[in-house]
């Protein structure tokens, strides 16, 4: 508040126009400053949760594409067979997508005055491998003493869409930023 205002104040506290305890109130305040609202994260645009889409249909796609190749009949069956087994692998892997966290790594490196950025996105598919885990993990000797299912459960229930854990790393002699963004 500068001298103007704080002179304004007092003449009208002269006159009458207030009282002592507004004038104090309005001395005392302090101006009203613009605060930034939640600025979006680069790192987590909308349309990464909605990627699983894409393998989904591509492996209906396949699906449907062998289906079509097999009932031709004769040696048709070599090309749909193929089809068939991607198919469905991409069906799955769509499928288990479906609400899952992504990582977002994102590297920036200051080199010479330029600028260089290297960014990977893949998603984290945390119940499927749970249950490949709890399924085929008493093949893998020592793995049923370590506790990783616990682990990836509980990192499912805590690293969400809404609440994501961000790591942010910063060295200044190499110029070099890495962003680790997982939800």
């Amino acid at each position: 508040m500068d001298d103007t205002e704080r002179a304004q104040i007092l003449d009208r506290l002269e006159r009458g126009e207030i009282d002592a305890e507004e004038a104090l109130r309005q001395l005392d305040e302090e101006p009203a400053q613009a605060v930034p609202g939640p600025q979006p994260d680069p790192l987590s645009p909308a349309i990464w949760r909605h990627w699983w889409l894409i393998l989904l249909a591509m492996g209906v796609t396949l699906l449907g594409g062998g289906y079509g190749l097999s009932l031709n009949g004769g040696w048709w069956w070599l090309v749909s067979a193929p089809l068939l087994v991607l198919g469905i692998l991409l069906t799955v892997l769509g499928g288990s997508m479906f609400g899952s966290p992504w990582v977002h790594i994102r590297i920036e490196k200051d080199t010479n005055g330029s600028q260089s950025t290297f960014g990977l996105s893949v998603p984290l598919p945390l119940r499927p491998t749970i249950w490949a885990i709890r399924v085929f993990g008493k093949s893998f000797k020592g793995l049923d003493r370590t506790g990783i299912d616990e682990l990836l459960l509980a990192m499912e229930g805590a690293i969400g869409q809404d609440a994501p854990a961000i790591i942010d790393v910063q060295q200044d002699d190499s110029g070099e930023t890495v962003r680790v963004y997982i939800g």
